[in-house]
């Protein structure tokens, strides 16, 4: 009867893969009690890791410089893809959770430059300009669309919307209050003026009719 082979178990705080030349190629260990693998290339550099932070887990792939260039990780119900550019930062990100998904598309230094958005029925996609604020954002939903433009200061001042039937195009001040709206009521389209004598409502038909 043969022998049972006795089970072993060897411990180490970190284990050191070398190639023929004696080069660190891989390292399996701990960082801060976290464990890690890395993988190695010729010159020392890391090429490729797998760690564990905060109980989630990452995979990082790196340059042949050893910068990060690829990061996929998962965090709760939550996964992500971080792409990086050569000064290592984020360019492109796709994000997917529990309640949607958002594509991400930076300025350099990594500045988001265009998102887009999908969560449950709606939709938006946003311009943003590099030093900051927005450009445009435009959303759609099972109960309309909106297209909002902004200024060079990042405020609101143009509306586009959709509510069913009835659409709308509003002027706003600098302080995002709609000062003028054109919108369709029926098959009368009409004009409606929020001045100092407060709002007004003009039908354009009607004028039309008087000229």
């Amino acid at each position: 009867m043969a022998e049972a082979k006795a089970h072993r178990t060897i411990e180490a705080e970190e284990f050191v893969l070398k190639d023929s030349k004696g080069r660190r190629r891989a390292a399996l260990g701990t960082e801060r009690d976290e464990p890690f693998l890395a993988l190695l290339d010729q010159a020392g550099k890391p090429r490729a890791s797998l760690l564990i932070h905060e109980s989630d887990p990452y995979v990082l792939l790196y340059d042949r410089s050893g910068r990060p260039r690829l990061r996929i990780f998962v965090r709760g119900e939550d996964q992500e893809i971080n792409f990086y550019d050569g000064d290592g930062y984020p360019g492109t990100a796709l994000a997917v959770g529990k309640e949607g998904a958002t594509l991400y598309l930076n300025h350099p230094k990594g500045r988001r430059s265009i998102f887009l958005e999908a969560e449950g029925d709606r939709a938006s996609l946003q311009f943003n300009r590099c030093i900051g604020g927005k450009y445009a954002h435009f959303t759609v939903s099972e109960t309309g669309s909106v297209l909002t433009l902004y200024s060079t200061t990042g405020g609101p001042r143009l509306e586009l919307s959709t509510h069913g039937q009835k659409p709308v195009l509003a002027f706003l001040n600098k302080k995002g209050k709609r000062t003028m709206t054109l919108t369709v009521i029926g098959n009368r389209p009409i004009l409606r003026v929020n001045g100092k004598q407060g709002l007004r409502n003009i039908s354009l038909s009607d004028l039309a009719i008087a000229r």
